[in-house]
């Protein structure tokens, strides 16, 4: 399992990195990549001196950077696992960790992922400034909230969803809810991701696949955009990845996706390990 933007935060993954050479090369292999799409060594923001960890820790609040910061760490904590022995049966993301997961799935390849993460995070980077809000009720009944301005990003679980939308809107629901005792808290971030604040980056974001290869995963694969397997149509249609950037994701579903047995997959009584910060 590979989780989404708001984990990061700096030296995450330094005494892998000081100890497991797996790990370290990962790191160093996708800093290099991601060098001339960021303008900077990676590794000087995840590993900054103590002189510099203020700094470091802004630069990674911003979308453009903490996007391939956190792809970076979850890969190499992917093959150090894997490395470790231990292969995936199945893989889910949620959000950009879709991403480290259809990349380990061999949907793209690492140098084409790096391209499309680095596109997604400065590109996301430049919509308008927004809220997210998770509220403590199941989306039957956070539906009454939603307007045209209020999207429902996510679904994370039967009881948790995440409501997304500019301040203007975010902030009158925030108060109702408050005062309605519904417990419903801010995330730490400054773009309202999976709402159409994200409409005016697609086209650009459409176009960036146009410049890569995509195939059909060769690991099962479960879609945050319809809560279950990806199939290879999906996976090789760049319309999906536009929409898997928009509309709402369904983690929920995802994971009862894992933990339902599939005859198929014959995912029975899975251990579910995240990979992340």
């Amino acid at each position: 399992m590979f989780p989404g933007q708001g984990a990061q935060y700096v030296n995450m993954g330094r005494e892998l990195y000081d100890s497991e050479s797996v790990f370290r090369e990962s790191i160093d292999r996708l800093s290099e990549l991601f060098g001339p799409w960021l303008g900077c060594d990676l590794r000087t923001i995840l590993y900054p001196g103590a002189e510099a960890n203020s700094t470091a820790a802004r630069n990674l609040e911003e979308t453009s950077m903490a996007q391939p910061a956190l792809f970076t760490i979850e890969y190499a904590l992917a093959r150090l696992w894997m490395n470790w022995g231990l292969e995936p049966r199945a893989l889910i993301g949620h959000s950009l960790g879709e991403y480290v997961a259809a990349c380990l799935a061999g949907v793209f390849s690492l140098e084409d992922a790096v391209r499309l993460v680095a596109a997604r995070g400065r590109l996301m980077q430049h919509i308008p400034p927004g809220v997210m809000l998770t509220v403590n009720l199941p989306e039957v009944e956070v539906a009454r909230y939603l307007t045209e301005d209020v999207s429902l990003a996510a679904v994370n679980a039967p009881g948790l969803c995440v409501l997304s939308g500019p301040e203007e809107n975010i902030a009158p629901v925030e108060r109702e809810l408050t005062q309605n005792r519904i417990a419903c808290r801010r995330l730490p971030t400054s773009r309202a991701f999976h709402s159409r604040l994200l409409e005016p980056m697609l086209e650009s974001f459409a176009r960036e696949f146009a410049k890569v290869a995509l195939r059909a995963p060769q690991i099962p694969l479960v879609s945050n955009l319809t809560g279950t397997w990806l199939t290879p149509a999906q996976a090789c249609d760049p319309q999906y990845w536009v929409q898997h950037a928009r509309q709402t994701v369904r983690f929920a579903d995802g994971l009862r996706c894992l933990t339902e047995r599939d005859p198929i997959r014959a995912l029975e009584n899975p251990v579910l390990i995240e990979a992340g910060p």
